[in-house]
């Protein structure tokens, strides 16, 4: 059964070979004779092998085993690995070359081709460079980027500004401090693998991580593709834990440097002075940074609706009208929309205008090709606008000068026939509505500040209530 969720999750995603491997790994590496390793490892392989053939008879009815052409080789995933421009991850570029090929050979060939010329270039130095760039995409992010994927909702509230707004940084330095605590107690619990060699149990675990760390110095990078271990390393948090309470709660603590000097640590003590040190320090640092989170203003764009995804840009506006609507209930002064700039030769004139729902032009704007950047937001600002309640708007874009040769795109999102990216609008190009939407965000441009007053203090409080509850036990401990 083993062998079998392996290879369906490997066909999903090919990083849980690593885990197949490790698996191999432990058993050999157990103290047992070599029949049973052999037949349990031999049970698991095959288990393996049936699910992949399971995972053939499920696929093979809905068509995706007919045409190899259309795949990507996984020389893909190396490529894009070796990107220096975009620290190995995903790169449009590349893969609009592999794409290109038509026939899965020649993708294979032109990737080849490519990881040659690269390694070339960077050398081994260059190489060293970028792995260690990889290694902290992969591995130092806590938050994983986790607010693009809640940033398109229906409504925003109070809630959206502090999970996936402008006021996330709270919740993400939360999400940081658990991930760096993670990869502690991991490195404790590693340490203590390599002084206790009786406990075997584990060995699975850190082989896996361990394939995960090298597989990723090879393969495309992105914050997200380490969250696959985060169960793993969970599984070693206790035990880290455990290891480091041992060690807070000795008196002392004997580190012997050489045979003849002896120094002793009184961790009673130091425990005490650090949990007081950490408290003072939080008080410090609220402090000092009151006037630039709750009391200095600076500017924000406030959502009031988005669809921030993209997945297609059609190749250039020309001589076509690109209506989008949307829904606000909240006041805005300001859409920013993300432009494809790939086909412009020459510079050409474009329009920006609101409309109400009747018709009504409510904002224009004349911009040019020179002012759009390629696969970025240009943000349009304008007079506040009121809606009296949720209220439909329509943006249109439309060029009139621009030529199918020389024009700039709009990036835009579809979800599939059955599914609807932004549910609260439409777009419609020259009067025909198309299943996608623009890749848009509107927003209310305002001078504020980061915080309330109130709720800065309130949060300082409760930082500091966690903190004292969780270190009292050695704060009342009196050094010896």
């Amino acid at each position: 059964m083993l062998g079998i969720i392996l290879a369906l999750g490997f066909e999903i995603r090919v990083v849980l070979g690593i885990c197949l491997i490790a698996m191999i790994m432990g058993i050999f590496l157990n103290r047992e004779k070599i029949k049973k390793q052999i037949i349990h490892s031999g049970v698991i392989v095959t288990g393996f092998i049936i699910g992949i053939v399971i995972y053939k008879i499920i696929a093979m009815p809905f068509g995706v085993l007919e045409n190899k052409d259309l795949e990507f080789p996984a020389t893909n995933w190396i490529v894009y690995s070796l990107n220096e421009k975009s620290v190995g991850r995903w790169n449009n570029d590349d893969y609009t070359a592999v794409y290109n090929q038509k026939t899965y050979e020649e993708k294979v060939n032109k990737n080849i081709e490519t990881i040659k010329q690269r390694l070339k270039d960077l050398g081994i130095s260059g190489w060293i460079a970028l792995a260690k760039e990889k290694i902290a995409v992969v591995w130092s992010n806590g938050e994983y980027n986790y607010y693009n994927k809640l940033e398109n909702v229906e409504k925003i509230n109070i809630l959206y500004e502090y999970f996936a707004g402008n006021k996330r940084m709270f919740i993400i330095y939360y999400l940081q401090i658990c991930k760096v605590v993670l990869m502690f107690t991991l490195l404790i619990s590693i340490i203590k693998e390599f002084t206790n060699k009786t406990n075997g149990k584990y060995k699975f675990i850190y082989i896996s991580i361990f394939g995960a760390f090298l597989f990723y110095l090879f393969w495309e990078t992105l914050t997200r593709y380490s969250l696959t271990f985060i169960p793993l390393i969970i599984l070693l948090f206790g035990r880290g834990i455990e290891n480091i309470e041992k060690i807070f709660d000795a008196k002392n603590i004997t580190l012997k440097f050489n045979d003849n000097q002896i120094n002793k640590i009184n961790m009673t003590k130091l425990m005490r002075n650090t949990s007081l040190a950490i408290i003072i320090l939080t008080v410090f640092l609220g402090t000092i940074n009151f006037e630039k989170y709750a009391v200095k203003k600076q500017e924000y764009y406030d959502k009031v609706a988005v669809q921030a995804k993209n997945q297609y840009g059609f190749d250039n506006i020309a001589d076509r009208e690109f209506a989008q609507t949307f829904k606000a209930e909240k006041k805005f002064n300001s859409v920013s929309i993300k432009f494809k700039k790939e086909n412009t030769k020459e510079k050409t004139n474009y329009y920006f205008v609101i409309c109400d729902n009747n018709g009504n032009e409510l904002v224009r704007k004349k911009f040019d090709s020179d002012s759009v950047k390629h696969y970025a937001f240009k943000t349009f600002k304008f007079e506040y606008i009121y809606p009296k309640g949720e209220e439909q708007y329509i943006m249109k874009i439309y060029s009139d000068d621009a030529t199918e040769d020389n024009s700039i795109g709009i990036y835009t999102y579809s979800g599939g026939k059955n599914f609807d990216i932004y549910p609260n609008g439409k777009l419609t190009i020259d009067g025909e509505e198309i299943t996608q939407d623009i890749t848009f965000k509107v927003q209310n441009y305002r001078k504020r500040t980061y915080i309330s007053k109130k709720m800065y203090i309130a949060l300082m409080i409760l930082i500091l209530a966690i903190e004292i509850y969780s270190l009292y036990p050695y704060i009342k401990k009196k050094g010896m």
